[in-house]
């Protein structure tokens, strides 16, 4: 990084012995001379490392050294250039401050190494120096004016300065004029033009402010309508501070004028909607003082606006409640621990007349000008409390109902059970009498039989289960089941009902090759015999049944059963 310091030298100089010379005693001024012996040499470090003043030597026979003084004039740093020239090369002279040196020395004697250049060196680097310093403060001071009007802009305000009666502004700044529509030239030193501009109805309010402050010298803030020349009225708030000598007296008032009309728009909004909400909005301050009070408000709790603003918001509270929240109020200041504020819960509030009702209250914290608020939303939840009541009292209905159907169903199972073990008893002693051996029909009608009576004797003891089923507590046994089989037994069991009407129940998928699946076998087997059944059960004579069983494209297998019944209208 190069030094920005203007003490640094670049001296070209082919003669070693001056250049030894000159750099002793400028460094024995503070400076720092770098050599170079050639001015192609002094260019390359020049641009490397740009010293803010170059002298070079200039001798007879350096055919180069004036062309190459070009490379420093151009370069952006803008060097100091002095020149060493034979006394009398004039013609050199000439050339030289036409390329832009600022100044030619002759080289006399070795004094000019002693006396002349220190001498001549120091005025025009001070020169330099002096001039990019007062560039710099001017550029600053424009910067910190220009970062000023910004300020303004973006604040929309204006600053002045009066006199200490306040009936005399001295200065105003340029946003003034943009912000009030009035010309700057007519309101410096017009009061009474000023004044007219203020809202009649704010005027009088106004001229007590300023004269309160004028006697009194203390600070003031203000706010107040004014009335622009193009018939925009504007809301304000001005404040100003008197400024005083090193001896206590004042010497005038300084102040700021800030448009707030935005921000007193959107209180107006906020307020109206406050106003027209449908939840009772109630603001309190950090000594449970009411501080707002909405229309909602005065409806739920039976209170004025005018009763309830500045009274404890205890009084809304039922007693045991009212006792404990002014403690609670400051318990939360002092530690920020929230049983309500930013939580929200369920509350008893207490009317006008004494009765109280059960509310949802949810709590807000907020800072308005350094004065912390809390702000309650409280809303009616008796019918939300009646129906959670009920809805108790109708659980506990159903509960009793399903443990009388328990019952109910345990005891029936168990009159079923008995006269369906005698069924099975019996086609086993047919199938095993080695005395009157079955034919071939008749077995196939005891293997129906056995099959049927097993099934409902499945379908019997897990009829306890359906109350598991209605309740949510029925365990399901997933396994790996054989859905041909299951299908082809379930379809076996149902061709006894089906021939009794001359019904041909097929199944459509016994030349298929289906996959084992995962699922409750008995399950399964109840859902299949009742789509069957009912197949059965509501064709018309010599109808048709068909199962069938197909793979769906998310890997699931689909089990269908269809016939020729009249079927179910798209409404039932």
């Amino acid at each position: 990084m190069s030094d920005p310091s203007p003490k640094r030298i670049l001296y070209i100089d082919s003669d070693p012995t001056d250049s030894a010379l000159f750099r002793t005693v400028m460094e024995q001024e503070g400076y720092r001379v770098d050599l170079a012996a050639t001015v192609e040499d002094g260019v390359a470090m020049f641009q490397a490392d740009p010293q803010p003043l170059v002298i070079a030597s200039h001798h007879p026979d350096d055919k180069t050294m004036l062309d190459a003084l070009g490379e420093f004039e151009s370069h952006d740093s803008d060097p100091v250039l002095i020149l060493i020239t034979d006394k009398g090369d004039d013609d050199t002279i000439v050339k030289a401050l036409k390329l832009g040196v600022q100044r030619c020395v002759p080289r006399i004697d070795e004094t000019i190494y002693t006396d002349v250049l220190p001498a001549i060196i120091v005025r025009p680097l001070h020169r330099r120096e002096n001039g990019r310093r007062a560039l710099t403060i001017e550029a600053e001071l424009r910067r910190n004016e220009d970062r000023f009007l910004h300020a303004e802009a973006l604040s929309n305000s204006c600053n002045w300065e009066s006199d200490e009666t306040l009936t005399h502004w001295a200065y105003a700044s340029i946003h003034t004029e943009h912000m009030l529509g009035v010309p700057l030239k007519d309101l410096l030193g017009n009061y009474e033009l000023y004044i007219r501009h203020i809202h009649p109805d704010d005027q009088d309010r106004v001229r007590a402010v300023y004269t309160a402050a004028a006697e009194t010298h203390a600070p003031y803030e203000v706010r107040y309508r004014f009335c622009r020349p193009d018939g925009h009225i504007i809301h304000l708030r001005e404040h100003a501070v008197p400024v005083l000598d090193d001896s206590g007296k004042i010497m005038f008032y300084r102040g700021t004028t800030q448009d707030v009309t935005s921000q007193v728009d959107a209180e107006e909004r906020h307020r109206i909607v406050v106003e027209n909400a449908v939840e009772a909005i109630i603001t309190i301050d950090s000594g449970g003082i009411i501080q707002s009070f909405n229309k909602a408000a005065e409806t739920l709790l039976h209170y004025s606006r005018t009763e309830a603003i500045g009274q404890n918001i205890s009084m809304m509270l039922p007693d045991d409640h009212a006792v404990q929240h002014d403690a609670y109020l400051a318990r939360y200041l002092d530690t920020r621990k929230a049983h309500i504020i930013g939580i929200g819960r369920d509350v008893d509030a207490r009317r006008k007349d004494g009765s109280t009702f059960p509310a949802h209250l949810s709590v807000s914290q907020h800072d308005v000008g350094g004065t912390i608020l809390f702000t309650g939303l409280l809303r009616d939840i008796s019918e939300q409390k009646e129906s959670e009541v009920m809805l108790i009292q109708a659980k506990n209905e159903s509960e009793r109902a399903n443990r009388a159907k328990s019952e109910f169903l345990s005891s029936m199972s168990h009159e079923l059970r008995t006269p369906l073990n005698a069924v099975l008893g019996f086609a086993q002693m047919l199938e095993y009498n080695p005395a009157e051996p079955l034919s071939v029909t008749q077995q196939e009608s005891v293997d129906l039989i056995k099959r049927g009576g097993a099934h409902l004797l499945t379908l019997i003891n897990e009829i306890l289960e359906l109350a598991k089923i209605e309740s949510g507590r029925l365990d399901l046994s997933i396994e790996t089941v054989d859905l041909a089989k299951t299908i082809d037994d379930c379809a076996s069991i149902a061709k006894a009902t089906a021939m009794n009407r001359d019904i041909v129940l097929a199944n459509a998928s016994a030349d298929k090759k289906l996959p084992y699946v995962q699922a409750d076998n008995t399950r399964l087997k109840q859902v299949l015999l009742n789509l069957l059944s009912n197949a059965v059960k509501y064709n018309k004579d010599a109808g048709h049944v068909t199962i069938d069983a197909n793979e769906t494209q998310d890997g699931f297998m689909r089990v269908s059963v269809s016939d020729t019944g009249i079927g179910l209208s798209e409404r039932e």
